[in-house]
């Protein structure tokens, strides 16, 4: 009797210390203790369709009620996630590319889109023949007298390129400026380099005005 008491205590005790010992570093016995290691990296947060939307915007000196078409779609290139931006503002298209992690403007192409008047043109169609006495033809010569307006310069022409791009010569490089007629149209062909972007111009030679734009990787 007494060794079976005896047997049962160094049972309990040696029990007992397996408990504590479980206690103690909390591995034991399906037992978890303190917190999980803090390893895992966090989620990436991106930027949502309408913050890529408003950074295009902002770069283009236009706001939401300006502009006509706006869309934006999510995609991932190379690895790299963007948002494509398209719209309409005055007579220009845009199209932006929008890191959709930092906001950083990926590249960014303006093109002069001038709308089509069809009917201001058979206005004239329907004058002409009523007009057509022998005293129009010295009518046209003065109005050719007028049509070589003051050219533009080529520095004229780089200084309104450079304008619109908010840059100045000091800032680019290789900026060069070509003159030449594209259907009987007097235009100046502007390029220069900043920042990694090749930015191309085409400049009326007589208006000053920005026909067409282009900026690329």
């Amino acid at each position: 009797m007494k060794f079976r008491v005896l047997a049962t205590l160094i049972i309990a005790a040696l029990l007992l210390t397996g408990v504590a010992a479980a206690a103690a570093d909390g591995t034991e016995y399906g037992v978890t203790t303190g917190t999980p290691a803090q390893t895992d990296a966090p989620a990436v947060a991106y930027l949502t369709a309408q913050e890529a939307e408003t950074i295009a915007l902002t770069h283009s000196g236009y706001t939401a009620e300006q502009v006509t078409g706006l869309r934006s779609e999510y995609d991932v290139d190379h690895g790299v996630a963007e948002y494509e931006i398209e719209f309409r503002g005055d007579d220009w298209e845009y199209d932006y590319t929008i890191h959709a992690e930092t906001g950083e403007v990926l590249s960014c192409e303006e093109e002069y889109d001038a709308p089509k008047t069809a009917p201001a043109e058979t206005v004239p169609a329907e004058t002409k023949p009523a007009k057509a006495p022998e005293t129009k033809a010295p009518e046209t010569k003065p109005a050719a007298t007028e049509a070589p307006a003051t050219l533009l310069t080529a520095d004229e022409a780089k200084a309104i390129a450079l304008a619109h791009a908010g840059l100045t010569a000091e800032q680019v490089k290789k900026l060069e400026a070509e003159f030449d007629y594209d259907d009987g149209r007097p235009e100046y062909e502007v390029e220069f380099r900043y920042g990694g972007l090749e930015y191309s111009y085409e400049i009326h030679g007589e208006t000053g005005k920005i026909l067409d734009m282009e900026k690329d990787d």
